[in-house]
């Protein structure tokens, strides 16, 4: 009789120590930040006025790229504004692409101008887009329209 609750209490824990392994490894990438809370993560750490006060303590602590979480929703604040320009200017390509559709590619709608990542063939598209679209071109196709 005492098998079964001794069994189930076993896999529970190694279960829960799993997810706390697993966890660990997924924030191994991430910038630093406080330590959160399961499930609601950072939400205790933020009040709900003055945030930005609140937000530049931990800054002093974690450094100007800090990593919070909040009911799962990932969060990256900027402390400052090197930080800012480091990461949203000088890196903007990194971070400036559209999220990749498979089902679009099967579909065939791959060489697109809505679909296709930011890079040589986009601006190709885009520049061949405003050539044609532009106000002094449009009037061409007035006629059409009317």
């Amino acid at each position: 009789m005492l098998l079964i609750p001794a069994s189930s209490l076993f896999l529970s824990a190694a279960f829960i120590l799993f997810l706390i392994n697993k966890s660990r490894q997924k924030r191994a990438h991430l910038p630093p930040g406080p330590p959160g809370h399961p499930f609601i993560g950072h939400v205790l750490k933020i009040p709900t006025e003055n945030q930005d006060m609140a937000l530049y303590k931990l800054g002093k602590t974690y450094g100007d790229v800090m990593y919070l979480e909040i009911f799962g929703r990932p969060i990256v604040v900027l402390n400052s504004v090197e930080a800012a320009i480091d990461l949203l200017d000088k890196r903007s390509a990194n971070y400036s692409d559209r999220p990749h559709f498979p089902i679009f590619e099967h579909m065939g709608w791959r060489e697109t101008l809505t679909f296709t990542g930011y890079g040589k063939p986009f601006q190709k598209y885009r520049r061949l887009c405003q050539e044609h679209l532009k106000s002094t071109k449009i009037i061409v196709y007035q006629p059409m329209i009317a």
